[in-house]
């Protein structure tokens, strides 16, 4: 679907696979009628398609399941942004995509991609540089994680074709797409590197492990080792609704109110913790999470990071819960809060939230 944005200047596209809503068809949507608009550009066609092959090959079981449902981000959105890129980029054989549109935007010079999965300055792009949470909600994101994923991707491809030019591109796409119909639930990049590797033991021997195991080391994606205490969290309940212009505004908690969470997630560790995720889970039907998980990258040891509150990230990084306007007044209804690592025990936080 071309669509015209809703400003002059809106340039934009996404794909909507719509398996949470099976009535509704599955569409690429593309917006903008700048003299470089998405709808011109082969690149961005192929990237939405891109979407659609991830959702059907991993059989919808919601790899990015938390994104789905209203994290702002997750590392399983930037492997669906890398693996698009991907397609696109190994479809087109070149390693880079959206020349075109990126002259919509600022800071882009005429001719240089949107994202690259090469780096221009040949110096290996570290994941820590992508990673590593900022404390301002600009890092992690999905499409600078995403980007660096299309590398790491890139070198493994570029193993196969000096193998064999001709079937090379074709022999890994096999592989990077198998080890996507292996990817479960609100995957994670060191599920991703595992599959691969699975994927590439079933499909040939192990015969390129060494390529894989050194794309990702080389970028700085290494095991920081386990963690010898659990994280620290503490969370306090805030009731808030919508207002016209879609933003949250705090609100009493009563039946029928939304609920988020003024949150606190120390590292207490002097080593990085792990794609840090926040989740969140109720045993009362009163009390049900719509926006179950939110995630936060890697924390550096001693790091915290603040979500509500004066400092903190904006209440649009907490997990959201929803309280049923049948629940009763005067009474408690219980949450748990999980804070987990890949390399770390997780932390059991338990409240409830006074009516």
């Amino acid at each position: 679907v071309q669509a015209a944005g809703s400003t002059a200047t809106e340039v934009n596209a996404f794909y909507d696979h719509a398996y949470l809503n099976t009535a509704t068809p599955r569409t690429i949507k593309v917006y903008g009628t700048s003299q470089y608009a998405p709808g011109m550009d082969q690149d961005i066609y192929w990237h939405e398609f891109g979407h659609l092959v991830n959702e059907s090959i991993s059989a919808e079981r919601g790899i990015d399941y938390a994104g789905d449902t209203g994290a702002v981000f997750s590392e399983a959105g930037a492997i669906h942004e890398c693996l698009a890129d991907y397609l696109a980029e190994s479809v087109s054989g070149k390693p880079y995509i959206g020349k075109w549109i990126a002259r919509n935007i600022s800071g882009y010079a005429a001719g240089q991609p949107l994202r690259s999965a090469q780096e221009a300055d040949g110096k290996l792009q570290n994941f820590g540089t992508v990673a590593i949470a900022d404390g301002t909600g600009n890092v992690p994101d999905r499409y600078g994680i995403g980007e660096w994923c299309s590398r790491v991707l890139w070198d493994v491809r570029k193993s196969f074709v000096e193998k064999d030019s001709t079937a090379g591109p074709i022999l890994s796409d096999r592989m990077v797409y198998s080890a996507v119909s292996l990817l479960t639930k609100d995957t994670s990049m060191a599920a991703f590197k595992s599959a691969l590797l699975q994927a590439d033991d079933e499909l040939h021997c192990g015969g390129h492990q060494d390529a894989i195991n050194t794309a990702f080391e080389s970028r700085g994606f290494v095991s920081p080792g386990s963690l010898d205490q659990a994280l620290v969290l503490t969370a306090t309940p805030i009731g808030v609704t919508t207002n016209a212009s879609g933003d949250k505004v705090p609100a009493s908690l009563a039946p029928g109110v939304q609920v988020v969470f003024s949150m606190s997630i120390s590292n207490p560790n002097s080593k990085i913790a792990r794609n840090v995720r926040v989740r969140l889970e109720s045993a009362d039907s009163r009390f049900h999470a719509l926006t179950y998980q939110q995630s936060f990258g890697d924390m550096e040891g001693g790091q915290k990071i603040a979500v509500g509150g004066s400092g903190g990230l904006a209440v649009d990084f907490s997990v959201v819960g929803q309280i049923d306007s049948t629940a009763p007044r005067g009474k408690s209804l219980p949450y748990t809060l999980r804070v987990l690592s890949e390399n770390g025990q997780e932390t059991v936080f338990t409240g409830v939230i006074p009516l």
